[in-house]
């Protein structure tokens, strides 16, 4: 037909402040709670301090996975 739709000018958006605090603060949590789902896994009582090392592989496995999955996007 000859013709071709051109895209409309974007609005210019406003840059927002970068807020890595609260990207850290989600992180370390995350890495918490998974800890401790791998204590729970391992079948060891998470309420013990001395079984925290039992959900650390399990925790860092699973974020580094996490993590280059989300790089990935």
């Amino acid at each position: 037909m000859g013709y071709t739709p051109l895209p409309s000018p974007s609005v210019p958006t406003v840059a927002r402040p970068q807020r890595l605090w609260l990207h850290l603060l989600l992180f370390v949590l995350t890495f918490f709670s998974v800890l401790l789902a791998g204590v729970q896994w391992m079948g060891k009582d998470f309420t013990e301090l001395s079984n925290l090392h039992y959900g650390l592989t399990y925790a860092v496995l699973l974020l580094c996975f996490l993590s280059a999955h989300e790089f990935g996007h």
